[in-house]
């Protein structure tokens, strides 16, 4: 029972580990304001604006 409980525990984690890799390119972009936003996809901070 207590191999059971760690080999999910252990495929849970590598699963979460996945997702968030996975999702790290959605903070790159801020925006904010009125049509207003920050770009830090090249490393540094870039300001844009947007017609949304």
């Amino acid at each position: 029972m207590t191999r059971l409980i760690i080999s999910i525990s252990i495929l849970l984690f590598f699963f979460t580990k996945t997702d968030a890799q996975y999702f790290a390119n959605e903070n790159k972009k801020w925006v904010f304001g009125y049509n207003a936003g920050i770009d830090f996809s090249s490393g540094l901070p870039v300001p844009f604006y947007s017609n949304i």
